[in-house]
């Protein structure tokens, strides 16, 4: 019999830890195994502060929702939705782990999203990389200046992709329109403490590999007029042909995006949010073909309006009206003209990690929705409850 020695060296700030264990087996080797726990002790959160330029940080969520939809329809999916789509089922929705690594101007960062959700969020993505919702690399050259090459989350919009960033539980059909992510090369410079700008070169909408031999534009300038008040014009703009985006498959078919984000916190427990956003797109057909939405010139367009106020530390309460066209139906809901209301309450269950979220939403436009027996109707009224678990 000979023995195995395993030698575990734990290095935590100015700690060094040795450790032998002698086990004995059958086998007549004898294997030394040295186990290195560099950059000090990981733990979820941050790594130890003892060296302040190096830092690992390791977080996600859980998240998931019951919804009931008293319409009742058949094939037990709400309409007009994006991830709260199941009616009257316990549904696990997203799954993020989130991995990102700090050394002095260098950043890297790797965000996963599985789930039955997350083929959408991410579906520009194929096969392995379908899990990835955001992979970058950012460098700092300067006090003002970075740069930011990979996959990223989208400057677009008021919502985002992860639930436990966002008061109301539900999407609104802004954020539903996209883009989702973007994939490129984007430099971001803080001119001053009011003033920011970022422009960036991307592949085009919600994909990984470029699908055309365009490349597309992205821009934003953000303004803090007041400390309590934040604005931001975002834009994203060029030919998107022949991706997975809908602006059909002609080249020369140039889609422009605008959108106006702004924040207001009077008081620290208020807070309001704005979204605007007109899309534009513009077919290279030279003749309309019916049932092709991306055959001729399109515009899309709506607005959302935010409030919620925190009652106590424990729970808050929070109100989003919208309104969104697309007449022509060159977005993913089909030609709508709808009005929606969502009111949502938010209840820290523990600490700030567990939360509670009971929703009611009403959805307006006419003949969109459907009732059990397969009538249309103009109304979709449900209400669900959702729970979001951070670590």
């Amino acid at each position: 019999r000979y023995k195995i020695i395993f030698l575990l060296v734990l290095i935590g700030g100015n700690k060094t830890e040795l450790y032998i264990i002698n086990y004995t087996c059958l086998m007549k080797v004898q294997l030394i195994f040295l186990c290195f726990s560099f950059i000090n002790t990981l733990s979820f959160g941050q790594v130890s502060a003892s060296d302040s330029t190096r830092k690992i940080n390791f977080e996600g969520y859980v998240d998931l929702y019951y919804q009931y939809n008293f319409n009742q329809p058949a094939d037990l999916k709400n309409s007009g939705r994006v991830f709260d789509t199941d009616h009257n089922n316990i549904t696990i929705s997203l799954i993020q782990a989130k991995i990102s690594y700090q050394h002095k101007k260098y950043e890297a960062v790797v965000d996963l999203l599985f789930g039955p959700n997350a083929d959408l969020a991410n579906f520009g993505n194929a096969n392995s990389s379908r899990f990835i919702k955001q992979a970058y690399l950012t460098y700092q050259l300067s006090p003002r200046l970075s740069v930011t090459a990979g996959q990223y989350s989208t400057h677009i919009g008021y919502e985002v992709v992860d639930a436990p960033q966002n008061f109301n539980y539900s999407l609104s059909y802004l954020f539903g329109t996209g883009p989702f992510y973007q994939t490129g090369i984007k430099a971001d410079y803080q001119v001053n403490d009011r003033l920011s700008i970022m422009g960036g070169i991307i592949n085009g909408w919600d994909q990984l590999s470029d699908f055309n031999d365009k490349k597309s534009l992205t821009a934003q300038i953000g303004l803090v007029p007041h400390d309590h008040v934040q604005i931001y014009f975002n834009w994203i703009g060029g030919d998107e042909y022949n991706g997975m985006s809908g602006f059909g498959d002609l080249k020369g078919s140039y889609t422009n995006l605008f959108d106006l984000v702004a924040q207001f916190q009077p008081h620290p427990k208020l807070h309001f949010g704005l979204n605007g956003a007109v899309g534009l797109f513009n077919t290279a057909y030279n003749a309309e073909v019916p049932e092709l939405a991306f055959s001729h010139d399109a515009k899309w367009y709506g607005l959302s309006g935010y409030a919620d106020y925190a009652f106590s530390d424990i729970f808050s309460l929070g109100l989003r009206t919208e309104y969104f066209k697309d007449k022509e139906g060159i977005r993913y809901y089909g030609p709508i003209e709808m009005r929606a209301f969502t009111l949502t309450g938010n209840i820290k269950a523990y600490q700030n990690l567990l939360y509670i979220k009971p929703e009611i939403r009403w959805d307006h436009e006419t003949d969109y929705f459907i009732e059990r027996t397969g009538i249309p109707t103009d109304d979709q009224v449900t209400v669900g409850l959702a729970l979001i678990g951070k670590f």
